[in-house]
C-alpha cells in the first residue's frame, strides 16, 4: 500500500490533461447549530430512534414537515400566517435569528 500511495502523492502521474469538471450539489447543506436543553434532546433523541433514524435527520424531517403542514394550512385557510416561524419573541419583536 505504501508504493500507491507514493505514487498518487508524486506530482509526475498526475494526469492534468484530462481534468474532470464535475457539477456542484444541486442542493447545497446549511449546518445550523441548535442548543437543546437536555430533557428535550433525549426526548428527541429517543423519538428518532424509535423511528429508526439519524437523530439529526429527525430533526431536520420534523421541522421540514411542520413548515410543510402550516404552508398547507395557510393555503387551505385553516391557519392564518405567523409574522415568524414558530412564534419566537425577543423583547417584544421578532427574533431575527428564527427569520
Amino acid at each position: 500500500m505504501d508504493a500507491d500511495l507514493k505514487e498518487l502523492q508524486d506530482p509526475a502521474t498526475w494526469d492534468d490533461e484530462r481534468d474532470e469538471i464535475l457539477p456542484g450539489a444541486n442542493s447545497p447543506r446549511v449546518i445550523v447549530p441548535v442548543a437543546f436543553d437536555a430533557d428535550d434532546f433525549a426526548r428527541v433523541a429517543e423519538d428518532a430512534h424509535r423511528h429508526r433514524m439519524p437523530t439529526a435527520a429527525f430533526i431536520r424531517a420534523m421541522a421540514v414537515g411542520r413548515l410543510d403542514h402550516e404552508s398547507e394550512a395557510v393555503a387551505t385557510g385553516i391557519a392564518e400566517p405567523r409574522s415568524v416561524a414558530g412564534g419566537a419573541r425577543r423583547g417584544g419583536q421578532a427574533n431575527p435569528i428564527t427569520r
